[in-house]
């Protein structure tokens, strides 16, 4: 199952998700300027990854129009963030919010779903903007 996190001029979307082991979790930038996400001590967790990168805390600097994913091998809750790379110091406008992770081989509950967005590999991780 894959769950799509939408980052706004405003807000992530949603702001608490509930997912389970081995479900792929995107981050999608709808913003006009790249973001950095950043997945807070949850290194030893991630299972498979695209585009995230590091030991203890996982960083995914994300162009707008992309996402960069990961799914995770164990079971707990992972704070994140996610912030304007392009922002100056002082200015910048950070978001934290969290993820459940759970080990029901059943549908997980969200606050709100979004519809998957299929893409192949070739398609170098575009993503449609947001309606």
């Amino acid at each position: 199952m894959v769950h799509d996190v939408r980052v706004s001029l405003t807000e992530i979307e949603p702001v608490e998700l509930r997912a389970n082991v081995e479900n792929e979790v995107r981050f999608i930038n709808d913003k006009t300027q790249p973001i950095r996400v950043i997945l807070i001590e949850a290194g030893k967790r991630i299972a498979c990854n695209k585009g995230f990168n590091g030991r203890i805390d996982q960083e995914a600097d994300i162009k707008p129009g992309q996402y960069a994913g990961f799914c995770f091998s164990q079971p707990g809750t992972v704070r994140y963030m996610a912030r304007d790379l392009s922002a100056m110091t002082g200015g910048e406008v950070v978001f934290p919010a969290q993820i459940f992770v759970g080990t029901s081989t059943a549908r997980p509950s969200v606050t709100q779903s979004y519809p998957s967005i299929g893409r192949f590999e070739d398609e170098d991780s575009k993503v449609s903007p947001k309606r």
